[in-house]
């Protein structure tokens, strides 16, 4: 068996958080939301590679992320805490002093990954290239610097999905589309179970509203439904049935009250019924 590598991860919180806000259009909760849920799956991916993450730290400045501190908190990621102004985010500058300060005096740390797309990084992952070091980087599709893609290769660079929160390669596809087939054999006993719970959300709530909150459904009817895991594994259990083709997630759109005329965009799923999976869950259910 492959002798298990020593890992640093080094997260630019601000980087993806104004990135979901800003590009994406997703309201502070949703950000939040995703910005957890990425990282879990970006940490997820390296242990699939056989990699022991021994250092994590993410950098930003906390002020008005009190909940997303938290949350990283308890996934063990140590927070750094760092000045920025509306100008430029520091948080680059202090994630590639650190990156540099584990490439000079952490030889037995051989694999680096960076939660960050700008191509301020080139420097600091050139430097750590040349002293041997294994380097992935996460970002989004529609942020990640082609030079810094260029510069590791194919294979050791991810694209973060906002809403679905899954971590993939260029090559890969992110979901199956409308039509292919699928059995109900093909779940887990924790996605049957969020599969069922979803789909008699979706029936309860479909003819008021055409769809179901997803924040709601997460902490209410999945937690219910699946008691003996974490939230983000919750998450990561729904994300599965959305990659299955079972469900798709949707951005919405209302009026702030009292707003004066201001909205907020909220994340909803709906089930797809032209799911094979869907057909042979509605045949179970009636049963």
């Amino acid at each position: 068996m492959e002798d298990r590598k020593l890992a640093a991860v080094f997260i630019d919180l601000e980087n993806f958080y104004y990135s979901l806000t800003n590009t994406f259009n997703m309201s502070y909760d949703e950000a939040s939301t995703a910005c957890v849920s990425i990282v879990g799956n970006a940490l997820e991916k390296l242990s699939e590679k056989n990699c022991e993450v021994i250092i994590r730290q993410a950098f930003a400045d906390w002020s008005n992320l009190s909940e997303v501190k938290k949350e990283l908190q308890k996934m063990g990621v140590r927070i750094i805490d760092v000045l920025s102004t509306e100008y430029k985010n520091s948080a680059d500058i202090e994630l590639s002093l650190a990156v540099q300060e584990v490439v000079l005096t952490r030889p037995d740390i051989n694999v680096i990954m960076i939660l960050a797309g700008d191509r301020d990084y080139m420097p600091v992952a050139l430097r750590a290239m040349e002293r041997g070091r294994t380097l992935y980087f996460v970002g989004f599709k529609e942020t990640l610097s082609g030079d810094i893609k260029k510069l590791v290769g194919q294979g050791y660079y991810f694209y973060a999905e906002p809403r679905s929160y899954k971590i993939y390669e260029e090559r890969e596809s992110v979901r199956k589309t409308s039509g292919e087939e699928g059995s109900v054999e093909e779940l887990t006993a924790e996605e049957l179970k969020a599969a069922e719970a979803a789909l008699r959300a979706y029936d309860e709530y479909k003819d008021k509203f055409g769809s179901v909150k997803l924040g709601a459904f997460l902490v209410d009817r999945l937690a219910k439904a699946l008691p003996e895991l974490s939230h983000l594994q919750r998450k990561q259990v729904f994300q599965s049935l959305v990659e299955k083709g079972v469900l798709e997630t949707q951005l919405r759109e209302t009026v702030v009250p009292g707003g004066m005329g201001d909205t907020e965009k909220f994340a909803v799923f709906v089930v797809r019924e032209d799911s094979n999976i869907v057909k042979m869950l509605r045949k179970k259910i009636g049963e």
